[in-house]
């Protein structure tokens, strides 16, 4: 009984520090959210933008060698959005913007530093 005691209480404080160490990580860093837009031309679907964090304005989704990638589903893009550091948070069905029942408006968020946030989500200097 003595022996499962200590082993007990030696696995904790080797596990302590480690979650110490990864809590205060956490607090160096936060979310930034944004939308992947996509939308449908008559009944094909298509593409995939991504909102701009601090204006209205989207942004295409850019390969490696910077040329704009358009996806069949919007799940294709959501899983190659992963590969650059997005997660998928929800898809938002009530947002104002949807024209049609093809668009799909879907909340993602990425880790940044604080001072990345920060800098993301302060509006840009010329108003866009």
């Amino acid at each position: 009984m003595k022996k499962a005691f200590i082993i007990i209480a030696l696995a904790i404080s080797l596990a302590l520090p480690a979650t110490i160490s990864a809590q205060s990580a956490d607090t160096d860093s936060c979310y930034v959210y944004s939308y992947l837009h996509f939308a449908s031309r008559a009944y094909k679907a298509y593409g995939g933008k991504i909102l701009s964090i601090n204006s209205t304005e989207e942004q295409p989704i850019l390969s490696p060698d910077n040329t704009e990638i358009e996806f069949a589903t919007w799940t294709a893009a959501m899983s190659y959005l992963t590969t650059l550091g997005w997660e998928f948070v929800c898809i938002d069905d009530h947002n104002p913007e949807i024209v049609s029942q093809k668009d799909r408006y879907i909340l993602i968020r990425k880790r940044a530093t604080k001072e990345e946030a920060v800098s993301l989500s302060l509006p840009s200097k010329d108003g866009k």
